[in-house]
């Protein structure tokens, strides 16, 4: 916190005070905080980031992906639809630098390795993931699986910088 603005964790929930002279307010925004407390959902944060690995990353591109429509705005193809995120999947993703230019690595954790392979599947049918639809106008993606993760990376220069990237992913 400071003089004009709080920001509070509150189970699943991030409360964001602004204002002037927070620091004379402590009692009103504890009482806000216990307030919107009581309808969070408590339990453990997201651990996926730490599967990510931390060589050639870009600084501050890690994102963590709830839903759909926040992953196809964010990762470089359009493969939200394609994701099942209501069946409890969540994702993480960072871009990283790699000989020639830039790549993306998505993680998507499913709730069963059943749910990860069958996501890798659905996505070669749509999309060339690892040539699956060689001589295709589909951007290249390539993807691996490890247990019930999903791991994708876009924009790769070719092949072996998209493995190299893939290999450096921390087992669960």
């Amino acid at each position: 916190s400071s003089a004009e603005r709080a920001l509070v964790l509150a189970g699943n929930l991030v409360v964001d005070v602004q204002g002037k002279n927070l620091a004379s307010r402590t009692a009103d925004l504890k009482a806000l905080v216990n307030s919107v407390g009581q309808h969070a959902l408590a339990g453990s944060l997201p651990t996926l980031w730490q599967r990510l690995p931390g060589k050639n990353v870009v600084e501050a591109s890690d994102r963590y992906i709830l839903g759909p429509q926040t992953l196809d705005q964010l990762f470089p193809v359009r493969i939200g639809g394609s994701i099942n995120f209501s069946a409890g999947a969540e994702a993480e993703m960072a871009r990283y630098r790699v000989r020639g230019g830039e790549a993306t690595l998505l993680l998507v954790d499913f709730p069963t390795p059943q749910m990860a392979e069958g996501a890798i599947a659905n996505l070669k049918k749509q999309y060339n993931v690892n040539g699956s639809q060689g001589g295709s106008n589909s951007p290249a993606l390539y993807a691996a699986r490890s247990l019930t993760v999903m791991e994708v990376v876009a924009g790769a220069p070719s092949p072996a910088e998209a493995n190299a990237l893939l290999g450096q992913v921390q087992s669960g």
